[in-house]
Order: C-alpha cells, then sequence, then structure tokens
C-alpha cells in the first residue's frame, strides 16, 4: 500500500463541487425567564456601608440577584462563552454594581465592577439609563468600555475588572477571567449583581448568555468513482469530545469490497483547496497536510461491488495513540477526515472519499 506521504499536487482546476466549504460554528443562545427583577438598595458592601467590602468571602445571603438560566441551560454541545447581555437595567448610580456570572459549580467571574470606584469610594455617580447592556471580552473590536463617569446607555461593552476598588485578596472570591477564556460548563448558569452601596435601587428585565457551539459533522468536497463505480460516503455518529469518552465511529460507507484502506486526519484546513489525487482521477485531496494516518483496515463486503465499509473508532484511536497529531485536543478544536483505499485498476490505483468535519466537545 502505498504511503499518504506521498501525496501529489496538480494545479488543475477543481470543481466547484470540491471545494472546502465550511461555515463558522454554530451559535448558542440560552436566557432567563422574564422579571422584572429588583436590585434593591441594600448596601452589602460590609461593615461601613457603601464604602468598603471589609471580608474576602462574598455574602451569600446578602446576594442581591440571583437569577438563573431557564433550564437546561447552557448546551453540551457550547464551546464557549462570548457575551452575556442584561435587558433594560436601570439603577441610579451605578458604581454601585457589580455584575457576575456564575457557573452551574458556583465558580464566579467579573463582568463588569463598579466603574468609577477607587479602594472603596462610591464611584461613578452616573446611571444604567433601562439599557441592554451586552458585555463581551476586553479584546472585543469597538465595543465600547464602561464609563467611569457619565451614564451606560443601551451598547455592547467590554469586562471591566476594576481591580482598585478593593484588595485582591478581598476580591479573590471573583475571577477576572476574560469571557473568551471562561471554562465552558453545560447546565444553568446564574447572574449575581451585587449592590455595595446603599441609597440607590434599580430593576433589569432578563439576561441571555451566548456562544459558539459544535455543530453536527459536517461533509464537505468530492468523492472519487472506484472502477465498479463506487462513490465513497463518509460520517460519523457524533462528534468527539476531549475527554476520548462515548462513541465517536468514523465510517466510510460503499466502498469496494474486500480491499484494505485507511481514514486519515489534519488539524488546520484554513486557505486550502481540494487537489486532484492525480492526474486523470476522479478523487480530490480534501484535508491539508500534515495528515495521521490511523489503522489499516479491510473494508469487508463482496469482492466487485460497493458493498465495503471502512470503520474507525476514534476515540479508541486517540486512547490508544497519545503523540498522535494535534493530541492533545480542546474543545472547539476541529479535525478534518478523509477515507483512502485500495483500486487497483484506477489510476495511482488508489481512491478517495468525500471528506469530514468534526468538531471536539
Amino acid at each position: 500500500m502505498k504511503s499518504l506521504a506521498h501525496f501529489h499536487r496538480f494545479a488543475a482546476a477543481v470543481p466547484c463541487a470540491a471545494l472546502l466549504a465550511l461555515g463558522a460554528h454554530a451559535q448558542y443562545t440560552v436566557g432567563s425567564a422574564t422579571g422584572p427583577y429588583l436590585v434593591p438598595s441594600a448596601g452589602t458592601g460590609g461593615s461601613t456601608p457603601g464604602m468598603s467590602w471589609t471580608v474576602p468571602v462574598l455574602p451569600q445571603v446578602a446576594d442581591l440577584i440571583r437569577v438563573p438560566l431557564a433550564s437546561p441551560g447552557v448546551p453540551a454541545s457550547a464551546l464557549n462563552v462570548k457575551s452575556v447581555t442584561v435587558y433594560n437595567l436601570a439603577h441610579t448610580w451605578l458604581g454601585d454594581l457589580q455584575i457576575v456570572l456564575q457557573n452551574p459549580s458556583g465558580l464566579k467571574y467579573t463582568l463588569i465592577a463598579r466603574p468609577g470606584s477607587v479602594t472603596g469610594s462610591v464611584g461613578n455617580g452616573g446611571d444604567y439609563l433601562n439599557a441592554d447592556v451586552t458585555i463581551v471580552d476586553p479584546s472585543t473590536p469597538l465595543a465600547l468600555d464602561a464609563p467611569t463617569t457619565g451614564d451606560i446607555t443601551t451598547g455592547t461593552y467590554k469586562q471591566y475588572y476594576n481591580s482598585t476598588w478593593n484588595s485582591a485578596a478581598q476580591l479573590a472570591a471573583i475571577a477576572n477571567t476574560d469571557i473568551n477564556t471562561i471554562p465552558i460548563v453545560p447546565g444553568v448558569w446564574k447572574l449575581t449583581i451585587y449592590d455595595w452601596a446603599t441609597g440607590d435601587a434599580g430593576t433589569f428585565d432578563r439576561w441571555e448568555m451566548s456562544g459558539d457551539m459544535s455543530s453536527a459533522p459536517t461533509t464537505f468536497c468530492t468523492a472519487g468513482t472506484s472502477t465498479n463505480a463506487c462513490v465513497p460516503s463518509i460520517n460519523a455518529n457524533s462528534n468527539p469530545n476531549v475527554a476520548h469518552t462515548g462513541s465517536c465511529v468514523i465510517t466510510v460507507s460503499n466502498v469496494e469490497g474486500q480491499k484494505s484502506g485507511i481514514i486519515f486526519y489534519g488539524i488546520n484546513n484554513t486557505g486550502f483547496t481540494p487537489t486532484p489525487w492525480s492526474s486523470g482521477s476522479s478523487s480530490f485531496l480534501c484535508v491539508k497536510g500534515p495528515t495521521q494516518r490511523m489503522s489499516v483496515v479491510n473494508s469487508g463486503g463482496t469482492l466487485g461491488t460497493c458493498s465495503g465499509s471502512l470503520v474507525q473508532d476514534f476515540h479508541a484511536y486517540l486512547n490508544a495513540s497519545p503523540g498522535s497529531l494535534g493530541q492533545p485536543f480542546s474543545a472547539g478544536s476541529d479535525v478534518f477526515v478523509q477515507g483512502w483505499y485500495r483500486d487497483p485498476p484506477a489510476v495511482k490505483t488508489t481512491n478517495l472519499s468525500n471528506a469530514l468535519k468534526l468538531t471536539f466537545l
């Protein structure tokens, strides 16, 4: 069997059907029930109301607002957090408020913390003006900075950590983690709003959380036609996961019977245009190198028919091959998979299936 290391590329024109056309990740958006929810003037800031947080542990009983997403919350196929939106947020003296995202395990992450407040001062005296406030990663182009003076109106704002308003030790109970890198956990997340000063109150209607999610395995590119008119088709029963648990079985069906073959993958198809497998071949190489060949398998079925199939348990292969290309994978990593099989009368004595995009959960 010829090595995949001997792939040849040609400058011939490629039919439109063979071009890689894979869109961005699908999106999820999950939200809470509709309120309104009260942000009361409670002054949970410590022994000196309105001035300082004097204990290193967040108050639990005095958490003013802890609004959960509607069950079941964030889907298991979610890859990240991209934004959090609080709708119709109204509160006088916005420097009082710290807006916090809490995951299902109880870990807390700052979204906006007391704009304008320094070492416990009262902070920005402006208001949240019935604003739909979308909070995104600090690196997001064109997003607004949370103002240290003046009002907050409807718009998209960068996270604002404001680590100066109290000591690092006192703020340790809430992580200052860029929203794009907050570890995703499926389930019901919560929004908590702390009001650290007395005298001003407010409300909001509801909140939402959005991000990328994995779509189902996606086929692309064009399969070659074998000498017995077989047109192989690749698929998988599910996307893989980073723990390599559960079922992720890749199958190339409609293959020539009783032929040896392999399933191989690459980890980056950026900018790659499928290329003819060989001059005169009907197959296309759809996966950009470097590639990783998995185990040699026999297609089974009946010789001279299209009853064969190549089957690979992807999780089992990864568990048995910890040094294989791309390991360790992280959630959101993509792999691009294709099948190769022997077809002696064909050009180059081999043919290829179409290809498959998988995304790690």
